[in-house]
């Protein structure tokens, strides 16, 4: 995967990261489903650290690219 399509496809799943917390709040703010936004949170912080934590991971664990070699 080339430099330019990496970076974009880093842009996208930070806003996606984004747009989940955004959601989560509003969820918690008008009082309804903790336990759904419990969970939202908490699988797109284990996504973003992630990818903070270990950008290298399809180098090292090419099980995950899912083929797309």
């Amino acid at each position: 995967m080339n430099d330019a399509l990496r970076k974009r496809l880093d842009a996208i799943i930070a806003l996606l990261a984004v747009v989940v917390f955004l959601l989560a709040g509003i969820t918690v703010a008008v009082g309804g489903g903790e336990i759904l936004v419990l969970l939202l949170f908490a699988g797109a912080l284990a996504a973003l650290l992630a990818r903070v934590v270990a950008p290298d991971l399809r180098e090292r664990f090419p099980i995950l690219d899912h083929g797309a070699r």
